[in-house]
Formats: C-alpha cells, sequence, structure tokens
C-alpha cells in the first residue's frame, strides 16, 4: 500500500519555528506517512517554484502552519516567496475544489498554539484544523492522515416507527413531544433554550469532544475554545448556522444524552 503523501507548508518564521515544523513532518514520517517539507531537498533541479508545485500536485493532504508571518504572506498582494507561491496555488486548487476539501486532496489547517487560531488565512478558515499543542491533537491529525475514522455510526434500532426502522433515542424523543409543554413562539427563543440546553451539558472541552466524534471539525475550528462557557456555545451554534448541520448534531446528541430527549425535540424543529 502507497504511504499517504503529505505537504507541510510553512514560514521560515525562526529557527525554533523551522526545527518545531522539522520535528512534526519526522512524527509523521514515524507514523509510515510520508510527510516532506522543503529541508528534505534543499537544492532541487527543477528549482523551487516547480517543486513547490510538484508537491502539491501529489499530496492528498497539504498541512498549513498558521503563523501571523504565514498568514501575511500568504494574504499580502505585493508578497513575495515560497509562501506567496504556494498560496497561489492553493487558491487555484480550492477554487477548482469549489472552495471544498476532497478526496483526493485536503487542506488542513494547523498550528503550534493556541493563539495562532487566529491566524489562518481567510481562505482556508472554514476547513477544518487541528492545534498542535498537545499530544491528544497530535495524535488526532495522525488518525485523520492515515484515513482511520475515529466514531462509526451507530446502527438503527429495530423498533419501527410509521414503517421506518430508527434508533431508540429518536422514537423517545418523538414520543415524549406529545407530553411536553408548546415549542418556543420564535427562532430566539429556540435559540436560548439550545444554548443553555447545551451550556447545561458541556463545559467548553466536552462540547469540543462531542463535536470531533460527531465529525464536525469544521465546527471546532471556528470556535474560540479558551473562552467562556457560554461565549464558546454562543459560538458553537453561529458556527453551525453558518456551515449547516445543526439536525445531524442533534441527533447525535438524542443518541448521547437520550435523558434530554423531550428538551431536545422541543427546540429542534423551530430552531432548524
Amino acid at each position: 500500500m502507497t504511504p499517504t503523501r503529505v505537504f507541510i507548508s510553512y514560514s521560515h518564521d525562526s529557527e525554533a519555528h523551522r526545527e518545531r515544523v522539522r520535528s512534526l513532518a519526522e512524527r509523521l514520517r514515524h507514523a509510515s506517512l510520508d510527510a516532506w517539507i522543503d529541508r528534505f531537498e534543499p537544492y532541487p533541479k527543477q528549482g523551487w517554484p516547480r517543486w513547490m508545485e510538484e508537491q502539491l500536485d501529489v499530496a492528498r493532504f497539504v498541512l498549513v502552519v498558521c503563523t501571523p508571518r504565514y498568514r501575511q504572506r500568504f494574504e499580502a498582494p505585493d508578497a513575495t516567496g515560497g509562501v506567496t507561491w504556494e498560496s497561489v496555488l492553493a487558491r487555484n486548487d480550492l477554487y477548482a475544489q469549489g472552495g471544498r476539501n476532497t478526496d483526493t486532496r485536503e487542506f488542513v489547517p494547523v498550528w503550534f498554539s493556541d493563539a495562532d487560531r487566529a491566524n489562518v488565512p481567510r481562505v482556508l478558515a472554514h476547513l477544518a484544523g487541528h492545534d498542535l499543542s498537545t499530544e491528544a491533537e497530535l495524535s488526532r491529525l495522525e488518525r485523520r492522515l492515515r484515513g482511520e475514522v475515529e466514531t462509526s455510526v451507530p446502527p438503527l434500532g429495530a423498533a419501527a416507527l410509521g414503517g421506518v426502522d430508527v434508533s431508540p433515542a429518536f422514537t423517545a424523543a418523538v414520543v415524549g413531544l406529545g407530553a411536553m409543554s408548546a415549542p418556543p413562539s420564535d427562532r430566539a427563543s429556540a435559540r436560548r433554550a439550545l444554548r443553555e440546553l447545551l451550556a447545561r451539558l458541556f463545559d467548553p472541552e466536552e462540547l469540543r469532544s462531542f463535536l470531533r466524534d460527531v465529525g464536525r471539525e469544521d465546527v471546532v475550528g471556528a470556535v474560540a475554545w479558551s473562552r467562556a462557557r457560554d461565549t464558546v456555545v454562543g459560538d458553537t451554534l453561529d458556527a453551525l448556522h453558518r456551515y449547516g448541520g445543526l439536525d445531524e448534531v442533534l441527533d447525535a446528541l438524542l443518541v448521547v444524552r437520550p435523558r434530554e430527549s423531550v428538551e431536545i425535540g422541543r427546540v429542534r424543529g423551530t430552531f432548524l
């Protein structure tokens, strides 16, 4: 089996930063991922522009190491150098891909400190990224690059509702709808109810873990998780509204929190 090809795009901010990037590349290679950086081929015979183009052409994943300098060079219209050239290639690829990652190429923003989450280039900000300041997140990145699915979809239950098999949790929610109080009268009150529910069920770290378990790295990457619980929950709902898929998240919430099925059902129809 051919190892997964990974290209790491970064700016040469300092020697310490270059060493962090080199250590990341070496770690990925030790994990059987074919990771490449410019320091592994310091004198490309075809020249740097062509070498960078070839790296993006063959990469299954392109890791973008975000720092203030990287973002400045990525976005500045008059900048020059390797990051600027790679940004042109990345923009062209994303344009051809409809602004989305695909099964053949994914752009993955990564950062070494929480503060650098704000330095993800604008055209990449909607893509799921990774904070590499923790061992847990480094391991999660490795699993993603290897294509290992972290959470399997639970099977549908055998009980039938209206001729369609559904999960026990969803059945409980529907049954509970008959006894619940009237739903919120508008989207604002539904949002408040859902926000209060999520704040009661999860602290920020638990909410981030839940979203990752259900495959919503796009939402995880859009939230500043170091902020207060209410702010994190509000930002999460904003991201779900922006990116879509709140209904699937609520279905997953029914599975992990079946005792809250009535309250989840109470706000579900109005908020979506």
